[in-house]
C-alpha cells in the first residue's frame, strides 16, 4: 500500500545535472555585453581622464576610490569657478559620478556613488548650485528672419547657404540632434510624395528608428523644398561642374517658390527627385565646403561630413547675423525650439515624445517657455 504523501519521505532528484559554478561563469562572460552609445562612452572617458588627473594631484587611488575622495572631488568641483567664472552645472558633476561608477563597474568593484556619502553630497549640490541654464528658443518668426538673410542666389556664398539652410530646417523639423545631423547619409533619407522626408536615424551601424520631416506650408520653412535644393547643389559640385552650371543650378531654385511636390511642375521634380536618387548612397549629406564653393574631401572614395561643431557653428553664425546674439544659442536651440513650439500650440507631450524621442515627459515639459525671454 503507498504511503500517504505527508508521510513520504523527500529525495533529492538524481536525474539533475550538478551545478558547476565555473562553467556558468564562463558561458556568462561570453555573453555580449552592453556598451554605452559612441557619444556616452567619449563623455566617461572624458570624465575619467579628469578624476585621474585630480587624484593624481592630491596622491589618492582613482581605482578603487573612497567615497570620501568622491565627495570631496564634487564638492570642489560645485563651489570652485571654472574658466567662465561658473561652479560646474549639477547635470555635469552627476555626469562624473557615473563616468567614476562605470569605470568600477567595468573592474567589478563597488560603485562609489551608491555610498551614503556620495549620495548626501550629490542631494546637497543639486540644492545649492544654480539651475541649469536653459537653451535659447527661437521662434517661427526669428527662424524666417535667419533664413531669409542666408544668401541662397549667388555663388560660391549660396553653395554654403543651401547647405546651411538645409541643415537648420532638417534640424529643426526633426527636433535632430546635432551629431544626428551630421552623421546623415544619403541612404537615411527617402522623399515621401505624401508625407514629406523620411529619415532613418543611425547610431554607429544600428538604426535607431525614422522620422517623418512633412512638407510645410511657407516655402522658406520646408525641409523638403531645402533637402532637394542641397541635394542639387550638391551633386553639381561633386561632379566638379563649371561654375557657371553650379550658378544654373542655383538658379532653378526661389526661396518663396515650392521646389517639392507641393510645386506645380511635376516632370522637373521628378528629374531632380532622379538626380538625388543616383547619389552615392554613403556620401554624407553635409559635407565641409571651401571658401570658393568647393567640397573639402582628402579621400574621394572616403568622404567624410561634417563635424557636430560644424552643425552649431552654422545655427550660431546665421543667428548672429540677424542681430540674435544671446548667449548659448545653437543647434540645441532648434531641438529645443521645435518641441516648445509644439507644445505652445497644444501638442501633446506623447506627440513632442514621439518626434523628439525624449523619454521623460517631465523633461520633455521643460522646454515650455516664453520664446523671447532670453533677450
Amino acid at each position: 500500500m503507498e504511503q500517504p504523501r505527508e508521510d513520504r519521505e523527500l529525495e533529492a532528484p538524481t536525474h539533475l545535472p550538478q551545478h558547476d559554478l565555473s562553467t556558468t561563469r564562463s558561458r556568462l562572460e561570453a555573453l555580449p555585453q552592453l556598451q554605452p552609445a559612441p557619444s556616452t562612452a567619449k563623455s566617461y572617458a572624458r570624465s575619467w581622464q579628469r578624476f585621474l588627473a585630480w587624484c593624481d594631484e592630491r596622491g589618492c587611488e582613482a581605482l578603487p576610490a573612497e567615497p570620501i575622495n568622491v565627495v570631496s572631488y564634487i564638492i570642489e568641483a560645485g563651489t570652485r569657478s571654472d574658466g567662465a567664472g561658473r561652479p560646474a552645472a549639477y547635470n555635469t558633476i552627476s555626469g562624473w559620478v557615473a563616468a567614476i561608477n562605470k569605470a568600477h563597474e567595468m573592474q567589478r568593484l563597488p560603485r562609489p556613488g551608491d555610498s551614503l556619502e556620495v549620495k548626501t553630497a550629490l542631494g546637497r549640490l543639486r540644492a545649492t548650485l544654480p539651475p541649469a541654464r536653459r537653451t535659447p528658443v527661437l521662434s517661427v518668426t526669428d527662424l524666417r528672419r535667419i533664413l531669409d538673410d542666408i544668401n541662397v542666389d549667388q555663388h560660391p556664398q549660396a553653395v554654403h547657404g543651401a547647405r546651411d539652410s538645409a541643415i537648420i530646417l532638417i534640424a529643426f523639423s526633426g527636433a535632430f540632434q546635432r551629431s544626428q545631423v551630421a552623421a546623415l547619409r544619403y541612404r537615411d533619407i527617402g522623399i515621401d510624395h505624401e508625407e514629406g522626408l523620411l529619415v532613418t536615424v543611425r547610431e554607429g551601424p544600428k538604426v535607431q528608428g525614422v522620422k517623418l520631416l512633412k512638407y510645410a506650408q511657407d516655402p522658406r520653412m520646408c525641409p523638403v523644398c531645402a533637402f532637394i535644393r542641397w541635394a542639387m547643389v550638391h551633386n553639381a559640385i561633386r561632379l566638379e561642374q563649371t561654375t557657371a552650371t553650379v550658378q544654373t543650378v542655383l538658379d532653378g531654385f526661389q526661396k518663396d517658390q515650392h521646389c517639392c511636390v507641393v510645386a506645380s511642375d511635376p516632370a522637373l521634380y521628378e528629374r531632380r527627385t532622379n538626380t538625388i536618387a543616383d547619389q552615392p548612397r554613403r556620401r554624407p549629406v553635409f559635407q565641409p565646403i571651401s571658401t570658393i564653393g568647393r567640397l573639402y574631401e582628402s579621400a574621394p572614395h572616403h568622404p567624410k561630413g561634417i563635424s557636430t561643431q560644424v552643425v552649431n557653428d552654422v545655427v550660431k553664425k546665421h543667428a548672429q547675423a540677424v542681430g540674435l546674439h544671446a548667449e548659448g544659442v545653437g543647434a540645441h536651440s532648434l531641438r529645443a525650439s521645435y518641441i516648445n513650439r509644439a507644445l505652445q500650440e497644444g501638442g501633446s507631450i506623447e506627440d513632442v515624445m514621439r518626434q523628439s524621442w525624449l523619454r521623460s515627459p517631465t523633461y520633455a515639459s521643460n522646454f515650455l517657455w516664453p520664446e523671447r525671454s532670453w533677450w
